[in-house]
Parts: C-alpha cells; structure tokens; sequence
C-alpha cells in the first residue's frame, strides 16, 4: 500500500454572487467590455429591444467576399445566393432593403449593403435573420460581416443613385470627447463642399460593434461606456454625377483632403470605402408582408421534378414561433386522413417543410465532409431512351415484338444477370426507355471475390441491344446508354408502381458542389413519401370521423410514390496501370444527376408535385429542400424530366427464373 505525500488541497468554498462580481470586475479592469453596438449616437446598458428608439434606423452591412466570389453576374451560383439573401431579407417585416453596391480592391469583392428599419426591434430580427447568416457562412471571408446602424436619414429627391462612399472615422474615447466638436464642424464644412460636388452626405457617430448585452456587466457597463471607441460614420452619395464636371484627380485629392484633416483631430483609424450601386438594387422586391391566412388553392399545376424545380413560390412572411416543424406535420397528417375517406387519392409530401433558417445548414463544407459519397456500383442500372419512326412496322414486327424478343436473348445468353424492363413515354409515344438493373453479386455457393466479374455479360448485352436499335432503327438520345449508381444494393419493389420518371442533367465536377447537391437531394427524397406502416398505426389508433367515411368505409392509405436513385459519375476508362486506389482518386470527367421515381400513377404525380409546390403559405414553412436544388441546377431550362409507362407486365414477365437456392436480396 503507497500513500500520497503531496499535501491536500482544502476544497473551496463556494463563490457567492458579490464575490463572482468582483472578479469578473478585477478580470475586465484592463480589458474593454464590449458592448451592443450603439444606435447613432445612442448607447444602452439593456439590450436593444427595451429601448424606445421609434425614429427609422439605417441597417449599413459590408463584408468582403470570399475570393473568387463575385454578386455581379446573377446568374451565378454566388449571384443566386445573394439574390436568395436579399429575398429572405424582404420577407422581415418592418425592413426593407433600399440599395446594395459592390467595390473591388485587390481582386476581391466587397458588399454595401443598405436595409431600412422601422425600429430597433426589427434591426434586432435582421441581427439573427438568415440574411446575415448567409453571408456570414457561405459568401463571407471575415468571420463577422460588419454590421452597423445609423438613425440617418437617406436623400429623399434622389431618382437615380450611382455611388455611395462609405467613410468611418475611429476614435478612442476620449479623444472624441475632446475633439467632437471640432469634428462635427469639419464635417459641416465639407457637406456645403460636397453638394456643390453632386454629393448628398450625412452621417452620425455610434460606439464600436461589440457583445451583446449581459447582465452580469449591468454594475461594470456604465464605466465602460466611457472608455468605448466611438466610429463617426459618413455616407456620401453621388447622385448628380452627370451634371458636375469633375475630374478624377480633383475627386482624389478632395479625399485625401478630407482624410487628412479628421486624422488630424486623432482618429485612429480610417476607412473609406467606394460602392457602385446595383442597377438591380433598384428592383423593388414585391413580397406579401402579412400575416393573414393564406390562400389554400393551388397556385400551380406541377407534374414532374423539372417543372417543380422551375416553380418560383409565392413569398408570404408572418412571424412564426418555433412550431413550425409541428405545423408541417400537422398538414401531412392532414393529408392521411383526407385520403382515408376519398378526399384525395394519396397522402401529401412529408417532411418537405422546414423553417427558413435550416436553409443554410451545411452550405459550408468543410474538408471532412465535404465529398460526395462515392456510389455503390453494385448493382447499376443502365438507361437508354429511343426515338421510333412513327407507325413503322420492322420485318412485320412491332416495337412490342422486338422487345419481347431481345429480353428472349438477354434471358439465354446472360440470364438473371441482366432483367430487362422497358416503358413508353406518356407524352410522346414514339419516345421508349430500355432500363436494365445489372446483378453482379455472386451466389453463396459460388468462390470468388463479390461482385463478381460480369464482363463478358456486359458486352454481350451491349450487342444485343445495338442489333436491337440497328433492326429498328431507332434515334438514341445519348451516343451510349447512361448509368445511374445505387447508393446501396437496389430493391426497387416496381410492382404497384407503373409510371416511371428520370430526370436528368449535367452538374459541376467541383466536388463540394456535388456533395452540397446529392445531400440537397437526399433531404429533399428521405421520407417525404411518407412511410404507409405508421398510416396504418395512425388510422387504426385514431381512425377518422365515421360520418366523413365513405359507404363503402376507410379506404387504404398507400404512397403515391418511391425515389429510389440519385447521381452517377461518368468516369474515364481506367488504364490497367492503374491500381484500385488510382480509380479512387481519378476525376470524372462529367457528373450528372439522375433521380429515378416509380409513381403508382400520372394522376399520383401530379397530386403530389402539385401539393408540394403550394405548400409555401409561409415563407418560413417552404420546402427549401427544393430550393437548394434550384440553387445549383444552373440552367432550369435544361433540366428533363421523361415520365415513361412500364409497359404491361414487364417487370414480372422479366424476372427469370433463378438458379437453386439463389437469394433474391437486391433483385427484383
């Protein structure tokens, strides 16, 4: 047995609060508190919501973008953000946005962007808004945009604004309170200056950004106060630039003027900056700021994914709390009663709705997760579209006939390896898809490595189908068939399930942009069918009214559909120099994105797309799933999407018989 021969420590007696504010005091003496920014030359000691501010407050918000990154082409995937930004900035009620500008220095972009406010209680919501988190988590370089407010009046005889200067002056403390006045009456002498120059300047002095307020600090903040930095902020704009002839050195130097006496009265810091403002700044963003009841009846009529992705939602603000998420539910249930009892044929989308801010979540990767999941390829599904010549019969056999025959050979020469099913599209019936779910797992009975080597089956296949298109002459739309790479090993479950939508396009081969867009999909497919077993526990522990029942009784409840495929990444061939970890590290050399949906019919489509395109009765209850897709599509007009009907009984007449004791696990 050892003993310590260190002496033990006497425990601690508990701190009590006067003692924990003391040494909260003795630990700020040298240190500033750092305070909630003040208001144009109003300072608090509450947080902002207690103060009675009811004059309008100028929201003034500058950030660096991140390099590379620029707003000016809208049609970028960074334009489209700041325009999502902007958007959901106009939904907060009591804010509006009046101009934005952009200034490059040293190859990066820099944002002014200007937002009215009617109070301090909604610059209060701007400070926490998604706006700000936007820029903050995906278009900013500085960990904190600056974001300051001013009571200050904007030019209000101004048609046409061109440039806005943002100056800010920084002092310490006391050397504002030294020189403030002197200050205040270089500044007056140089607002006569600068109007005969074509510019409109005002401005008003507030205390440095800072922490928000805390209680703790009330008995150390008023001290505090006292030593803030104080920012005297000026915005100057050019408004009348045709009409005063000035040339660039002379506006030069009248900065440098103007400089030069402020850093004479000593200010510490200064900072003045040049925006250009957005022609587009000028579009007046026409959102619905209410808070009534929305309008239940359909807005649009949506049948497919494409169209769906095309559909810009109406944009309705109220102020929400925090069960949102319940509501959404609440609807979906909704919906699994109203089908019960024949109101509609399917229960509507679930789980499609979440609250603005979930909007942003993830749109920063980070190295770790910032990959997209490189897919299962066992098994994969290969696609071909083809275009017949109407009417034409081929050796006395139709379009059915030939089918019938190639899935005859596929069946001899490669068997269960190769189920072949095929469909016409609803839209244009000289327009067909072949689809063939490869198997390359091995039998439990059988050595060797799985998946197994199915090479040879391949181009047996591959020959096939090529007499079959070569006898019939059909049009391909693509030079090859195209494949679409399961997430895991496929059981589609088709039966039941006779309609059949792909949809198809090209997407970034930026790998985090592909990560972003399969997690977008990903939420936008998980579980927004909704799961039939928890219907079934639903309705039989509380069934509906039985006087909304039908005479016949409840009806089943079934989902309208299953997303069972997403992404494939076309590869170019791998070399036989190349080892496993080689074609790891390989770049694809195009990436598309594929969703394949079995829905049980056209009129279950279109119930369902529709349903969840109207579901936007608040801004803060949309499907923003949806939109994250929007955001990287790139071109909507060229997103395709093929509704196709699976031809009578072809996807049990296509299951071949399989061999002894074979597990059907990942077939059908």
């Amino acid at each position: 047995m050892s003993f310590s021969t260190g002496t033990a420590e006497a425990p601690r007696p508990k701190e009590t609060q006067e003692e924990r504010r003391a040494r909260i005091r003795m630990e700020k003496r040298n240190k500033p508190i750092l305070l909630s920014p003040a208001c144009g030359g109003i300072h608090w000691n509450e947080p902002i919501e207690k103060h009675n501010i009811t004059e309008g407050i100028l929201i003034i918000v500058q950030f660096q973008l991140l390099q590379g990154l620029s707003v000016i082409d809208i049609s970028s995937r960074t334009g489209r953000i700041w325009l999502a930004t902007l958007e959901y900035i106009s939904t907060i009620q009591g804010c509006s946005i009046k101009y934005w500008g952009t200034e490059m220095a040293q190859g990066q972009e820099t944002i002014c962007l200007l937002v009215e406010s009617k109070n301090a209680r909604q610059w209060s919501i701007f400070q926490q808004s998604l706006g700000v988190t936007l820029m903050r988590s995906e278009l900013s370089s500085q960990r904190r945009p600056t974001n300051r407010c001013l009571r200050i009046s904007l030019p209000n005889h101004v048609e046409q604004l061109n440039k806005l200067e943002v100056l800010m002056f920084k002092f310490d403390s006391e050397v504002f309170e030294r020189a403030g006045d002197e200050v205040r009456e270089i500044v007056k002498i140089w607002e006569g200056r600068w109007r005969q120059e074509g510019k409109e300047a005002s401005g008003n002095w507030l205390e440095d950004n800072g922490h928000p307020y805390v209680a703790e600090w009330a008995d150390l903040i008023p001290a505090a106060v006292e030593s803030q930095d104080r920012i005297l902020m000026i915005l100057a704009w050019n408004w009348d630039e045709k009409s005063v002839n000035l040339t660039e050195e002379y506006t030069r130097n009248s900065k440098a003027e103007f400089k030069e006496e402020i850093a004479a009265t000593g200010a510490k810091e200064v900072a003045i900056n040049e925006f250009l403002i957005s022609k587009s700044a000028q579009i007046e963003f026409k959102i619905k700021k209410n808070s009534q009841s929305v309008n239940t009846k359909p807005q649009f009529n949506v049948d497919c994914l494409a169209l769906l992705l095309r559909v810009s939602p109406l944009r309705h603000h109220s102020e929400t709390s925090s069960g949102t998420k319940l509501r959404s539910k609440d609807k979906h249930t909704e919906s699994i009663y109203d089908a019960a009892v024949g109101r509609r044929l399917f229960p509507g989308p679930s789980g499609g709705y979440l609250k603005m801010g979930d909007f942003h979540t993830n749109m920063r990767s980070s190295p770790g997760n910032g990959l997209p999941n490189r897919l299962n390829r066992c098994p994969d599904t290969e696609l071909l579209w083809l275009k017949f010549e109407p009417g034409k019969v081929h050796d006395k056999k139709s379009i059915s006939e030939r089918l019938l025959q190639l899935r005859k050979e596929i069946d001899i020469y490669v068997g269960y390896r190769a189920p072949l099913y095929w469909g016409r599209s609803v839209h244009d019936p000289d327009e067909w898809i072949l689809m063939i779910d490869w198997n390359k797992r091995k039998s439990p009975y059988t050595e060797g490595p799985d998946p197994v080597d199915i090479t040879s089956e391949t181009k047996i296949v591959q020959d096939l189908v090529n007499d079959f298109v070569f006898l019939t002459a059909a049009l391909t739309r693509e030079p090859e068939t195209f494949k679409v790479g399961f997430p895991y090993l496929s059981n589609p479950r088709r039966k039941g399930f006779p309609i059949m939508e792909v949809t198809r396009f090209e997407v970034s081969n930026d790998p985090r942009t592909q990560a972003f867009f399969q997690r977008s999909y990903e939420l936008f497919k998980t579980e927004n069918m909704g799961q039939e077993q928890t219907w079934v526990t639903l309705l039989r522990d509380s069934p509906p009214d039985a006087a909304s029942l039908p005479a016949t009784g409840s009806l089943p409840v079934n989902s309208a559909g299953r997303h069972i495929i997403h992404f494939f990444h076309q590869y170019p061939p791998l070399t036989p120099s190349l080892g496993a970890e080689a074609e790891e590290a390989q770049i694809p050399k195009k990436s598309y994105f594929s969703a394949i949906t079995m829905w049980r019919s056209l009129e279950a489509m279109r119930e369902w797309y529709t349903d969840y395109a109207n579901q936007c009765g608040n801004y803060e209850e949309l499907g923003h799933k949806v939109d994250r897709l929007r955001m990287l599509c790139g071109d909507l007009e060229l997103v395709d999407s093929k509704v196709f009907d699976m031809i009578g009984d072809c996807y049990e007449a296509s299951k071949a018989p399989m061999p002894t004791s074979w597990s059907t696990t990942g077939i059908r």
